[in-house]
């Protein structure tokens, strides 16, 4: 069996977790819940203290992993040796310029990470996205 250590609680004054803890977290949470960790993938993570947020450009990813922030809490708490909470939020996103092409214009199944993973190990194409 591998002994696990916790690791020390950062200072509170940390805005950003180190790239090893993001990196540990996200696959962590792959582990135990694939489909959230795929979303967590394209987020950017915060941190203030004890909180963790999440920001994704999307309403639908940012909805889908606050229905699990118990479960990530509860993962992030175990791993970083202190209580950790867990927020989600969508950034504010950009003013569009006009006559954006097709293609630079969001589009969740081409964007999504799950169907990435499956488009680069199955070597699948999305040929065309119903709306």
């Amino acid at each position: 069996m591998r002994e696990t250590r916790p690791s020390t609680p950062r200072p509170a004054g940390s805005l950003a977790p180190a790239r090893d803890d993001i990196n540990n977290l996200v696959a962590r949470v792959k582990q135990k819940r694939p489909l959230v960790g795929g979303y967590l993938e394209g987020a950017r993570m915060e941190r203030e203290g004890n909180r963790i947020t999440f920001v994704f450009d999307d309403a639908f990813h940012a909805d889908s992993v606050a229905d699990a922030k118990d479960a990530i809490a509860a993962i992030a708490s175990e791993m970083m040796g202190e209580k950790i909470l867990i927020d989600t939020k969508v950034a504010a996103a950009d003013a569009a310029p006009a006559g954006r092409r097709a293609e630079d214009k969001p589009a969740p199944l081409r964007d999504d990470p799950v169907l990435s993973s499956f488009r680069k190990h199955l070597g699948g194409e999305l040929v065309k996205e119903k709306r």
